[in-house]
């Protein structure tokens, strides 16, 4: 009788070892580390835009508003929105109106417009920006560190 022996050259490999398992693991955990990152700064400043758009809407409205009212409006409802605030359209960033100044005869001569972040929505946590501000001269400003050029 024969028996069937089998010699380690004909032995074929079936899996993988522990240290490539390893290898693996830990190349995926550092493109993961640098993709996430990544990924967070591109969605924040996408949600930035958000509050951009809305901010140039409103301040047309608002020379819309002074051009019929010879004043301009110190809310967003005068201006036929449905509230006096409203949130941006994704909703990422409540905007508010701020009259700065009046004329002798109470005419609203001046505004600053904000955008701020809504509390509990994915933009709270970005505070490179803070809140966008938008005046009727134009003037853009932004209240967290990184400055206008860097988030206008």
């Amino acid at each position: 009788m024969i028996a069937n022996k089998t010699t380690a050259a004909q032995k074929t490999q079936i899996g993988f070892t522990l240290i490539e398992l390893l290898i693996t693991v830990a190349i995926v955990a550092l493109l993961v580390g640098i993709a996430v990152p990544s990924y967070n700064n591109y969605m924040d400043r996408a949600r930035r835009l958000d509050a951009k758009t809305f901010l140039q809407e409103v301040a047309g409205e608002q020379i819309r508003y002074f051009s019929d009212n010879n004043s301009y409006a110190a809310n967003m409802k005068e201006m036929g929105y449905s509230s006096e605030t409203m949130d941006s359209p994704d909703g990422f960033y409540n905007v508010a109106i701020n009259v700065d100044a009046t004329s002798a005869t109470g005419e609203a001569i001046a505004f600053t417009l904000t955008a701020t972040p809504v509390v509990g929505k994915a933009q709270e946590k970005d505070t490179a920006c803070g809140s966008f501000l938008l005046d009727n001269s134009g003037l853009k400003d932004v209240t967290g560190p990184s400055g206008v050029e860097g988030c206008w």
